[in-house]
């Protein structure tokens, strides 16, 4: 995890810079999400664990129409947890966001309710790893996706940071119109 920062902040940057506009950039932890942030060299913002109902409106201001950066050409950029509150719970219509980054497939953690969603999953279906981490995993990429594309009108990139993406199992997992390189 250590060695791939470096390397994610450079592609966050490259998007950032290559298309000024406003961007959300999903990490797997807030430790992974603060790594990231110390190397990337551009002004952003970082979701805090328990964001008061305040914080969270101030924090999507930048998103909203007639927000703060609205009809600017300055570039937005925030970081937040894949499967958290602004991954899931917004709603970014149209132009206001140009774009996701989601570092990670969205694994949930290794706990003792996981694996015994893994092990019987494994009983009763022969591939617990599948139903138990895989398929949640990438409902929560999937999620993440939705904030910038809501409509097939809708316009915008996404970066998957993961060699994972390439790999079956997971490219199966991933609707046949995501162009995985």
């Amino acid at each position: 995890r250590d060695a791939a920062c470096a390397e994610i902040a450079a592609a966050i940057r490259t998007m950032v810079e290559a298309k000024p506009g406003r961007y959300i950039a999903f990490f797997p932890s807030f430790a992974y999400l603060r790594q990231v942030s110390e190397l990337l060299e551009l002004p952003h913002q970082a979701q805090r664990s328990g964001m008061s109902d305040e914080e969270r409106r101030e924090f999507l201001a930048p998103y909203v129409p007639g927000g703060p950066e609205s009809g600017s050409h300055l570039p937005t950029l925030s970081l937040c947890v894949l499967g958290g509150v602004f991954a899931e719970g917004i709603d970014l219509p149209g132009d206001a966001l140009d774009g996701v980054v989601i570092v990670g497939v969205g694994l949930p953690q290794v706990n003792l309710f996981q694996e015994t969603l893994r092990a019987y999953y494994e009983r009763t279906f022969g591939d617990g790893f599948l139903y138990a981490y895989m398929l949640p995993g990438m409902q929560k990429v999937a999620q993440a996706v939705g904030r910038v594309i809501r409509t097939e009108t809708d316009r915008g990139v996404v970066l998957l940071l993961d060699d994972r993406y390439r790999q079956t199992a997971y490219r199966r997992l991933c609707p046949e119109h995501w162009e995985i390189r």
